[in-house]
Protein backbone atom coordinates (compact mmCIF):
# COMPACT_ATOMS: atom_id res chain seq x y z
CA UNK A 1 0.00 0.00 0.00
CA UNK A 2 1.01 3.60 -0.44
CA UNK A 3 1.23 5.85 2.57
CA UNK A 4 -1.91 7.70 1.46
CA UNK A 5 -3.84 4.44 1.05
CA UNK A 6 -2.76 3.27 4.48
CA UNK A 7 -3.68 6.53 6.20
CA UNK A 8 -7.15 6.52 4.62
CA UNK A 9 -7.79 2.80 5.22
CA UNK A 10 -10.13 1.48 7.90
CA UNK A 11 -8.73 0.06 11.11
CA UNK A 12 -9.67 -3.47 10.03
CA UNK A 13 -7.91 -3.12 6.71
CA UNK A 14 -4.78 -1.77 8.42
CA UNK A 15 -4.72 -4.77 10.74
CA UNK A 16 -5.10 -7.10 7.77
CA UNK A 17 -2.31 -5.35 5.90
CA UNK A 18 0.02 -5.51 8.89
CA UNK A 19 -0.63 -9.24 9.19
CA UNK A 20 -0.03 -9.69 5.47
CA UNK A 21 3.32 -7.87 5.70
CA UNK A 22 4.47 -9.53 8.91
CA UNK A 23 7.88 -11.19 8.22
CA UNK A 24 7.04 -14.45 10.02
CA UNK A 25 3.76 -14.94 8.19
CA UNK A 26 5.21 -13.75 4.90
CA UNK A 27 8.25 -16.04 4.99
CA UNK A 28 7.02 -19.12 6.85
CA UNK A 29 3.30 -19.32 6.08
CA UNK A 30 2.79 -17.42 2.83
CA UNK A 31 4.92 -19.58 0.48
CA UNK A 32 3.30 -22.80 1.72
CA UNK A 33 -0.19 -21.39 1.15
CA UNK A 34 0.76 -20.24 -2.34
CA UNK A 35 2.37 -23.49 -3.52
CA UNK A 36 0.05 -25.91 -1.74
CA UNK A 37 -3.27 -24.18 -2.44
CA UNK A 38 -3.33 -21.03 -4.57
CA UNK A 39 -1.33 -22.45 -7.49
CA UNK A 40 -3.12 -25.80 -7.40
CA UNK A 41 -6.59 -24.57 -8.34
CA UNK A 42 -7.44 -23.78 -11.99
CA UNK A 43 -9.02 -20.39 -12.75
CA UNK A 44 -11.60 -19.52 -15.35
CA UNK A 45 -9.38 -17.00 -17.10
CA UNK A 46 -6.53 -19.48 -17.62
CA UNK A 47 -5.57 -20.28 -21.24
CA UNK A 48 -6.05 -23.93 -22.16
CA UNK A 49 -2.30 -24.59 -22.19
CA UNK A 50 -1.83 -23.21 -18.67
CA UNK A 51 -4.92 -25.06 -17.44
CA UNK A 52 -3.53 -28.33 -18.79
CA UNK A 53 -0.20 -27.60 -17.10
CA UNK A 54 -1.91 -27.08 -13.73
CA UNK A 55 -3.94 -30.29 -14.03
CA UNK A 56 -0.94 -32.40 -15.10
CA UNK A 57 1.19 -30.92 -12.30
CA UNK A 58 -1.51 -31.72 -9.73
CA UNK A 59 -1.75 -35.30 -10.94
CA UNK A 60 2.04 -35.68 -10.82
CA UNK A 61 2.17 -34.26 -7.29
CA UNK A 62 -0.60 -36.61 -6.15
CA UNK A 63 1.24 -39.62 -7.61
CA UNK A 64 4.48 -38.43 -5.97
CA UNK A 65 2.86 -38.05 -2.55
CA UNK A 66 1.03 -41.38 -2.71
CA UNK A 67 4.12 -43.24 -3.94
CA UNK A 68 6.52 -41.93 -1.29
CA UNK A 69 3.92 -42.23 1.47
CA UNK A 70 3.50 -45.88 0.54
CA UNK A 71 7.23 -46.53 0.62
CA UNK A 72 8.16 -44.48 3.71
CA UNK A 73 4.91 -44.04 5.59
CA UNK A 74 2.82 -40.90 5.49
CA UNK A 75 4.24 -39.50 8.74
CA UNK A 76 7.81 -39.68 7.46
CA UNK A 77 6.79 -38.26 4.11
CA UNK A 78 4.96 -35.30 5.67
CA UNK A 79 7.89 -34.59 8.00
CA UNK A 80 10.47 -34.55 5.19
CA UNK A 81 8.31 -32.81 2.61
CA UNK A 82 6.82 -30.32 5.06
CA UNK A 83 10.14 -29.12 6.47
CA UNK A 84 11.61 -28.89 2.97
CA UNK A 85 8.65 -26.89 1.71
CA UNK A 86 8.70 -24.46 4.63
CA UNK A 87 12.48 -23.96 4.60
CA UNK A 88 12.80 -23.72 0.82
CA UNK A 89 9.76 -21.47 0.57
CA UNK A 90 11.14 -19.14 3.23
CA UNK A 91 14.46 -18.75 1.40
CA UNK A 92 12.71 -18.16 -1.93
CA UNK A 93 10.28 -15.64 -0.44
CA UNK A 94 13.11 -13.80 1.33
CA UNK A 95 15.10 -13.50 -1.89
CA UNK A 96 12.14 -12.30 -3.93
CA UNK A 97 11.15 -9.84 -1.22
CA UNK A 98 14.49 -8.15 -0.61
CA UNK A 99 15.28 -7.90 -4.32
CA UNK A 100 12.23 -5.68 -4.79
CA UNK A 101 11.74 -4.06 -1.37
CA UNK A 102 14.38 -1.41 -0.73
CA UNK A 103 14.11 2.32 -0.06
CA UNK A 104 14.34 3.66 -3.60
CA UNK A 105 12.69 0.83 -5.51
CA UNK A 106 10.75 1.64 -8.66
CA UNK A 107 7.00 2.04 -8.19
CA UNK A 108 4.59 3.72 -10.60
CA UNK A 109 0.86 3.58 -11.35
CA UNK A 110 -0.20 1.35 -14.23
CA UNK A 111 -0.48 4.21 -16.71
CA UNK A 112 3.04 5.49 -15.99
CA UNK A 113 4.81 2.15 -15.53
CA UNK A 114 7.78 1.41 -17.82
CA UNK A 115 9.12 -2.09 -18.36
CA UNK A 116 12.82 -1.24 -18.63
CA UNK A 117 12.84 0.99 -15.56
CA UNK A 118 10.91 -1.60 -13.57
CA UNK A 119 13.53 -4.22 -14.44
CA UNK A 120 16.59 -2.02 -13.84
CA UNK A 121 15.39 0.04 -10.86
CA UNK A 122 12.61 -2.09 -9.39
CA UNK A 123 14.66 -5.27 -9.05
CA UNK A 124 18.14 -5.52 -7.61
CA UNK A 125 21.37 -7.46 -7.56
CA UNK A 126 21.83 -9.44 -4.36
CA UNK A 127 25.48 -9.74 -3.36
CA UNK A 128 26.22 -13.34 -2.39
CA UNK A 129 29.41 -15.40 -2.13
CA UNK A 130 29.95 -17.45 -5.28
CA UNK A 131 29.02 -20.81 -3.62
CA UNK A 132 25.71 -19.38 -2.34
CA UNK A 133 24.95 -17.84 -5.73
CA UNK A 134 25.48 -21.26 -7.29
CA UNK A 135 23.27 -22.93 -4.66
CA UNK A 136 20.32 -20.65 -5.47
CA UNK A 137 20.73 -21.05 -9.22
CA UNK A 138 21.99 -17.48 -9.73
CA UNK A 139 18.61 -16.14 -8.59
CA UNK A 140 20.51 -13.26 -6.98
CA UNK A 141 20.82 -11.77 -10.50
CA UNK A 142 17.14 -11.03 -10.38
CA UNK A 143 17.38 -7.81 -12.40
CA UNK A 144 18.78 -9.64 -15.43
CA UNK A 145 15.95 -12.16 -15.30
CA UNK A 146 13.35 -9.39 -15.17
CA UNK A 147 14.85 -7.63 -18.18
CA UNK A 148 14.92 -10.85 -20.21
CA UNK A 149 13.37 -14.04 -18.84
CA UNK A 150 14.80 -15.99 -21.79
CA UNK A 151 18.34 -15.87 -20.40
CA UNK A 152 19.05 -19.22 -18.68
CA UNK A 153 20.16 -19.13 -15.08
CA UNK A 154 23.70 -20.33 -15.89
CA UNK A 155 24.20 -17.24 -18.11
CA UNK A 156 22.81 -14.61 -15.73
CA UNK A 157 26.13 -13.77 -14.06
CA UNK A 158 27.86 -13.50 -17.43
CA UNK A 159 25.18 -11.13 -18.73
CA UNK A 160 25.37 -9.07 -15.53
CA UNK A 161 29.14 -8.63 -15.80
CA UNK A 162 29.27 -8.03 -19.56
CA UNK A 163 26.55 -5.41 -19.97
CA UNK A 164 27.49 -1.90 -18.71
CA UNK A 165 23.82 -1.05 -18.17
CA UNK A 166 23.73 -3.35 -15.12
CA UNK A 167 26.43 -1.32 -13.37
CA UNK A 168 23.66 1.05 -12.25
CA UNK A 169 21.48 -1.71 -10.85
CA UNK A 170 20.61 -1.28 -7.14
CA UNK A 171 22.69 -3.56 -4.93
CA UNK A 172 21.41 -5.21 -1.76
CA UNK A 173 23.26 -7.38 0.72
CA UNK A 174 22.25 -9.94 3.31
CA UNK A 175 22.89 -7.29 5.96
CA UNK A 176 20.79 -4.60 4.29
CA UNK A 177 17.98 -7.11 3.72
CA UNK A 178 17.32 -7.20 7.47
CA UNK A 179 16.68 -3.47 7.41
CA UNK A 180 14.42 -3.85 4.35
CA UNK A 181 11.99 -6.03 6.30
CA UNK A 182 10.95 -2.92 8.26
CA UNK A 183 9.91 -1.00 5.14
CA UNK A 184 6.15 -1.39 4.71
CA UNK A 185 4.65 1.53 2.74
CA UNK A 186 5.36 3.56 -0.38
CA UNK A 187 5.57 7.31 0.14
CA UNK A 188 4.65 8.68 -3.28
CA UNK A 189 5.70 12.25 -2.48
CA UNK A 190 9.19 11.30 -1.37
CA UNK A 191 9.56 8.44 -3.84
CA UNK A 192 10.72 5.78 -1.37
CA UNK A 193 9.57 3.04 0.94
CA UNK A 194 8.98 3.93 4.60
CA UNK A 195 8.00 2.29 7.86
CA UNK A 196 4.55 2.39 9.40
CA UNK A 197 3.66 5.84 10.73
CA UNK A 198 3.51 6.36 14.46
CA UNK A 199 0.10 7.33 15.78
CA UNK A 200 -0.76 10.87 14.73
CA UNK A 201 2.52 11.40 12.87
CA UNK A 202 3.92 10.80 9.43
CA UNK A 203 6.57 8.10 9.10
CA UNK A 204 10.23 8.91 9.13
CA UNK A 205 12.15 8.05 6.00
CA UNK A 206 14.86 5.55 6.75
CA UNK A 207 18.33 6.54 5.65
CA UNK A 208 19.05 4.87 2.32
CA UNK A 209 21.45 1.99 2.64
CA UNK A 210 24.67 2.64 0.77
CA UNK A 211 24.89 0.26 -2.14
CA UNK A 212 28.16 -1.59 -2.08
CA UNK A 213 29.55 -2.47 -5.47
CA UNK A 214 32.63 -4.40 -6.36
CA UNK A 215 35.06 -3.05 -8.94
CA UNK A 216 33.25 -4.97 -11.65
CA UNK A 217 30.01 -3.22 -10.80
CA UNK A 218 31.27 0.36 -10.80
CA UNK A 219 29.52 2.65 -13.28
CA UNK A 220 31.76 3.83 -16.12
CA UNK A 221 32.79 7.48 -15.82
Amino acid sequence: MTLAEYESASRLRRIGYRAYRDPLLMLLVGPSLVFLFERRFPRRDMPRRILLSVVVTNLALAAWAIGWSTLLGWRTYLLVQGTTLVAGGAVAAWMLYIQHQYEETYYQPAGEWRFELAALQGSSYLELPRPLAWAVGSANYHHVHHLSAKIPNYRLREAHEEQPIFARTPVVTVRSSIHALRLKLRDQQRGCLVRYPARGTRPQVAKPARARRSAALQSPS
